[in-house]
């Protein structure tokens, strides 16, 4: 588990991050993570439906780590390695 943050704050958690650099076709490509330009995470996010139901799910989101540059217009982000504490709460570690 990931803890993502945007701008210092934290956005939310994922379950796995995927580096990414942006490749001479056009488009992101898998690398690792010492390779990486960013990194690609799955975020949930809320929408309203045709019928008016709120409907919660997840999307892949794009971030450029801090000194990178991707594609250009991805927002920067930083994530870190979630930790369980002895009382069983969620706290984060240091980056990967």
């Amino acid at each position: 588990m990931y803890n993502i943050f945007k701008d210092s704050a934290e956005i939310g958690t994922a379950d796995t991050v995927v580096h990414i650099f942006y490749g001479g076709n056009g488009a992101y490509q898998e690398c690792e993570a010492e390779d990486a330009q960013g990194f690609c995470v799955k975020l949930p996010y809320t929408y309203t439906d045709d019928n008016g139901n709120e409907i919660t799910d997840l999307m892949d989101t794009v971030f450029c780590l801090p000194g990178k540059k991707l594609k250009g217009g991805e927002p920067e982000g930083e994530y870190t390695v979630a930790s369980w504490g002895a009382d069983g709460i969620m706290g984060a570690a240091a980056n990967e």
